[in-house]
């Protein structure tokens, strides 16, 4: 089955660059070190036995679990220090391009 993949991440952009003098304890360098571990990899691996499948699905729920932790904590700092109230009117609002709500 073929399979579109999105441009892979520019590690020269401002946004890393920002990352590397804004993060003296590297929280954000492993944040960008595993976009860009996992942006090339093929969905489920090229060609997984069922069992490597199903380790692969529960590591991606564990990784989920523990992106959306920090995702919500993330959001609640950025609460805590009022940055929508210097762009929008509420935290969602600010986040609202990348979030979408679960159903």
């Amino acid at each position: 089955m073929p399979t579109t993949t999105a441009p892979a991440p520019n590690t020269d952009s401002p946004q890393v660059a920002d990352a590397q003098l804004l993060d003296p304890e590297g929280y954000l360098q492993v944040l960008t070190a595993i976009r860009a571990a996992l942006w090339d990899l093929p969905p489920g691996g090229t060609t997984p036995s069922g069992r490597q499948a199903h380790t692969a699905m529960t590591l991606l729920i564990e990784l989920r679990a523990i992106l959306d932790h920090h995702a919500a904590t993330t959001a609640a700092t950025l609460d805590r220090l009022g940055v929508a109230r210097h762009t929008t009117s509420k935290t969602s609002a600010l986040l609202s391009p990348w979030v979408s709500p679960r159903q």
